[in-house]
């Protein structure tokens, strides 16, 4: 269970480093892959800051509940992990407008921007 725990969150990273391998042919970035790539990174991290957001309106949305917040042990830890939910939302958020904005300010869509 630990391993495939494991994998499954090492599995994207490995992804966009076989995608680097592709994209660097002959000791040469390909500038066609390359844009290809930076246009998959783009939309992967504007699919992230979406469904962060819509992950963070609907935890906020269910500590409106009027049973969340009764007081029982249950909903004490709903709550809590509500709360975890909303702070890894939060931090999705963060990180990919940070990245989005990193390569928006070094222009990394030609290869000689990115270099």
């Amino acid at each position: 269970i630990l391993f495939q725990a494991v994998n499954s969150a090492f599995s994207p990273i490995l992804c966009y480093v076989r995608d680097i391998r592709k994209i660097w042919v002959d000791g040469v970035v390909d500038e066609s892959r390359w844009k290809t790539y930076i246009s998959k990174l783009r939309s992967d991290w504007d699919g992230y800051t979406l469904y962060s957001t819509v992950m963070l309106a609907v935890d906020v949305s269910f500590l409106t509940v009027p049973a969340a917040q009764n007081g029982t042990p249950t909903s004490n830890f709903s709550r809590y992990l509500i709360y975890l939910s909303i702070i890894f939302s939060v931090g999705t958020i963060m990180v990919s407008v940070n990245l989005t904005t990193q390569i928006r300010e070094h222009d990394v869509d030609s290869v000689f921007g990115a270099v």
